[in-house]
């Protein structure tokens, strides 16, 4: 169920192959792999608006359990759906010194604040 290099590896071989043969490091076939999952999820969207019932299911070259690619669906379905602009990273992006003064006297401010400044 955990999305890790490893496990893409494992359930989705071709898929992984292909993307180190044309040039991707391991390590970035798991974002691609999600980002993959998200697409999914968004074509669902559109299929289900349209009122054309359900989609295809999925890409034949994965090899997971039903009940896995079932909870990767309704995890990427409820991202697919989910406003993310009032997200606390996104508002500490916007205003470092009010989540400094919220989260006051927390060590590890400084290094969220880090990781939401590439946002």
């Amino acid at each position: 169920l955990h999305i890790s290099p490893s496990m893409v590896q494992k359930v989705a071989p071709d898929f992984h192959k292909a993307l180190v043969e044309l040039g991707q490091e391991s390590s970035a076939v798991c974002p691609i792999f999600l980002a993959w999952l998200l697409v999914s999820a968004e074509e669902r969207a559109v299929i289900r608006q349209a009122g054309n019932g359900n989609s295809k299911g999925f890409w034949s070259g994965i090899n997971a359990d039903t009940d896995v690619c079932n909870a990767w669906e309704k995890y990427t379905d409820g991202l697919v759906g989910e406003d993310f602009a009032y997200h606390p990273y996104r508002k500490a992006a916007v205003d470092p010194s009010g989540l400094r003064k919220k989260l006051e006297p927390c060590a590890e401010t400084e290094f969220l604040l880090d990781r939401v400044s590439d946002m």
